[in-house]
């Protein structure tokens, strides 16, 4: 049995609004889009996005949803 790979926290990724936008389409099933940036680097418009795994995503709500109750 091969050891579990977990799956990047973090992804940040940047390019051209059709490189980005491909990527997006892959990881949008396992990331929450968190920040987006747009930039004009030499003329071209340049988009950075922010990219959180779900996991992350999920073991906050646990940590808030144990936080809210009383005691």
């Amino acid at each position: 049995m091969e050891p579990e790979i977990k799956p990047r926290r973090l992804r940040i990724i940047s390019g051209t609004t059709a490189e980005v936008e491909e990527q997006l389409n892959r990881l949008l099933d396992s990331y929450t889009m968190t920040q987006q940036a747009f930039a004009v680097v030499d003329n071209h418009l340049v988009m950075t996005v922010v990219l959180v795994h779900e996991s992350v995503l999920r073991m906050h709500a646990i940590a808030a949803a144990g936080a809210q109750r009383p005691i």
